[in-house]
């Protein structure tokens, strides 16, 4: 309740003066600093036209009002550095990702290598080692490297069928005279898969001749996978496992 008030006498009168400079306070804050600015201005020289209006000295508001204007400054100030800040780190967490990123990436294909080279071993690795020797291949030794290639050509083109009993079952078919293509047209791990795969060694093992494709139908469609029998005959049929939600 003292004196040197703003509008009059009294310094509780003038409220309003505080209210104001929490919202340009804010209009910092928020990165609105001109706005900010020219509402300081207008604000000032309203109010010194006021006081001056009241009896109030220039002497008594002026320097009330640079003191307001010292504390949006300094607000001014703060929010500067708070956003120099917040580049700063988000360009640090963007590096940090992209750096995450990039050895996910490293580490997937590294892993994905020493799956690759161990199916292969697994698969062709004896008869690579024969072929090494450069004696000549029998007749049974050469059917078993047509058998060898389809089974490794499935496991690229037909990824998401590439288990070790669909392989085996696919296999047998060939071995009994069957032509065996495998499809994975879904690329993103689809799940239900197993059921698929379960339906397609059920299939295999019933055929003796003919031809069976099976595709792994992309996302986004009913359908999980198509199962395509032909007995070259004439006789074809078409199993469609579906999705299950």
């Amino acid at each position: 309740l003292g004196p040197y008030g703003f509008s009059t006498q009294l310094r509780v009168d003038d409220w309003y003066v505080g209210c104001a400079m929490v919202v340009m306070m804010a209009l910092m804050m928020w990165d609105r600093p001109l706005i900010a600015f020219a509402t300081f201005a207008m604000f000032t020289a309203v109010q010194l036209f006021w006081s001056a209006s009241s009896g109030i000295p220039f002497g008594t508001a002026g320097p009330i009002m640079l003191r307001h204007a010292g504390t949006l400054l300094m607000t001014f100030a703060i929010a500067r550095g708070f956003r120099q800040l917040a580049r700063q780190l988000s360009v640090t967490a963007e590096r940090r990702a992209r750096r995450e990123r990039e050895d996910a990436v490293r580490n997937a294909i590294a892993t994905e290598r020493s799956l690759q080279a161990a199916r292969i071993e697994a698969t062709a690795g004896p008869i690579l080692r024969r072929l090494q020797s450069g004696n000549p291949l029998t007749a049974e030794e050469r059917r078993e490297c047509l058998l060898i290639e389809a089974t490794v050509r499935d496991a690229i083109s037909g990824r998401g069928w590439a288990t070790a009993s669909v392989l085996d079952a696919a296999r047998a078919a060939r071995e009994r005279g069957v032509t065996v293509v495998l499809l994975d047209e879904a690329r993103d791990g689809t799940r239900d898969v197993e059921t698929a795969r379960t339906a397609l060694v059920a299939t295999l093992d019933t055929l003796t001749q003919g031809r069976c494709v099976a595709r792994l139908v992309p996302t986004g469609r009913d359908v999980l996978a198509s199962i395509l029998v032909d007995d070259l005959l004439g006789n074809t049929r078409v199993l469609e496992v579906q999705r299950r939600y």
